[in-house]
């Protein structure tokens, strides 16, 4: 498998603006190290790692030039030499620019890290019960025919930023007590599945030790297996034989991507392992066959990559936080100062979630039920997740196979056929009918009806108006020509003077 190490740019940095202070014949320290490489980057945020072994005679600085996105991205490896004679500001580093981290044979410690910080240095955050508990609406057919797996790779213990164990509890929690999903079919991957950073509750008054891996705050420690190939290959194999026919498929995936040299996406997994999309493909084909639905959900860098193959597959739908070419990045609050800011979740899948789960983690309510039939779909948690995505580094990007399949599909419902027309059977109501001859809506009043309507049809790929007419009481019917509208769902919207209105949702198949 081709390893993504992007052609080394060796440049000189001179540095002609350093203060005035004169060493001679001494050893460079982290600090003077540290003046040097902040200078190079005045002005822009950084995080500023070192690598210092007794028996090397240079210092290594590793700077994150760009600490709020995921990786790849942007990063600069400064080599000084140890021993030098002269002022501070004739010291002149050796600047590697590179997309990922290269190993470091002596380690990495933080230097000065204003961004990415440890997970010991900030509480780690476990959503609270969602203030708007649709419980009631799950049936015990769809907790049981969901299966979900949750996918952090984390690389290394160096880049497994605490934000995503965040992210994968924001999402389990939503499964788990939003949608009354068994916990036996959430299957959870994070880094190499020990003690996460970030994964212990906060620890009740009198207590003195904290629950590891506690991914839903119950105070008991839950199954995280490692993000290795093997085991990721073993769960599919398993779900071959476990999921059946019109079963639910949810895959979820964060953190880190990349692209190799043909320009190929990839998911980092730990210990620098990777999963390509024909790796997706040889999982996904047996289980779609058998009529499983898919839903991706991709958060990591370069997520886009994956769209263009997997566009084959019927029953799917992907979203991603980013295009091909795009990292993707953190949720952030700018209402705080840039260096004061928590990197507490990721922008994109942050906003997918709470579209999910009705609720910020903080409990802020959240309403992406556009078309208000009491269910958010998986088309319209993605339109939540575009609207709201604030970064100007990402354009996240959707497909579905069928557009029926994705506006109908939820955490709460799985539909009951292939045939997705059928999921659309709207009933008409005792003031209008509703019916759909040779692909055209045809409205009519009953006897006793004799308002003047005003017609709207809505789209619900992103529900604005696409079409109004006149429905006047001197007429008993009107048609209305949807068949020149795209493929999608739509809603048909009757109102009158009085303000009643008479909604009929209805397919548009080519």
């Amino acid at each position: 498998m081709k390893k993504c190490i992007l052609p080394k740019v060796v440049l000189l940095f001179y540095l002609f603006s350093f203060g005035a202070i004169t060493l001679q014949g001494t050893t460079l320290t982290p600090t003077d190290a540290l003046d040097s490489a902040k200078k190079l980057f005045t002005g822009k945020p950084a995080d500023y790692y070192i690598s210092d072994s007794p028996t090397a005679d240079s210092l290594i600085i590793f700077v994150d030039a760009q600490p709020s996105m995921n990786w790849e991205h942007e990063c600069y490896v400064l080599k000084y030499p140890k021993q030098f004679e002269g002022a501070v500001e004739s010291i002149s580093p050796e600047v590697t620019r590179q997309n990922l981290p290269p190993e470091f044979p002596d380690g990495l410690s933080p230097l000065e890290v204003s961004f990415n910080q440890f997970p010991l240095q900030q509480d780690p955050m476990i959503i609270e019960e969602s203030p708007v508990p649709f419980t009631s609406h799950v049936s015990h057919r769809t907790c049981c025919k969901t299966h979900a797996l949750i996918l952090s790779g984390g690389i290394d213990p160096s880049w497994n930023y605490y934000r995503y164990w965040n992210d994968c509890a924001f999402i389990y929690q939503t499964l788990s007590k939003h949608y009354l999903i068994h916990k036996e079919n959430i299957h959870v991957h994070i880094a190499d599945g020990g003690i996460q950073y970030g994964s212990t509750i906060t620890i009740p008054e009198g207590q003195d030790e904290a629950v590891p891996n506690d991914i839903d705050g119950d105070g008991e420690t839950d199954r995280i297996d490692p993000a290795s190939y093997s085991l990721i290959n073993n769960l599919f194999h398993n779900l071959d034989i476990t999921l059946k026919e019109l079963d639910h498929l949810f895959i979820y995936v964060i953190d880190h991507g990349g692209r190799d040299e043909d320009g190929e996406s990839y998911i980092n997994l730990w210990n620098n392992e990777k999963i390509y999309a024909f790796d997706l493909i040889r999982w996904l084909e047996p289980l779609i066959k058998r009529n499983v639905f898919v839903t991706i959900v991709m958060g990591q860098c370069y997520s886009g990559g994956f769209v263009e193959h997997l566009k084959h597959l019927p029953n799917i739908s992907i979203a991603t936080a980013c295009a091909p070419d795009e990292t993707s990045g953190v949720y952030m609050d700018f209402t705080k100062p840039l260096g004061d800011v928590l990197f507490k979740y990721d922008e994109f899948v942050y906003h997918w979630t709470c579209a999910m789960n009705g609720a910020t983690p903080y409990g802020t309510e959240v309403n992406a039920d556009s078309d208000n039939d009491g269910n958010v779909s998986i088309e319209e948690a993605f339109i939540y997740a575009q609207q709201k995505d604030r970064l100007k580094t990402e354009t996240p990007q959707y497909y579905t196979s069928s557009p029926l399949l994705t506006n109908y599909l939820s955490f709460y419902r799985i539909p009951y056929t292939t045939n997705f027309e059928e999921l659309y059977s709207n009933y008409s109501s005792e003031e209008l009918q509703f019916s759909l001859a040779n692909r055209d809506l045809i409205v009519s009043r009953s006897i006793n009806n004799t308002s003047d309507f005003e017609i709207s049809i809505v789209s619900c790929l992103d529900y604005k108006t696409v079409y109004m007419q006149s429905f006047s009481a001197d007429n008993n019917s009107v048609t209305i020509p949807t068949s020149q509208l795209p493929e999608g769902i739509y809603i048909a919207l009757a109102c009158n003077k009085s303000g009643a209105k008479i909604t009929y949702k209805f397919s548009n198949v080519k």
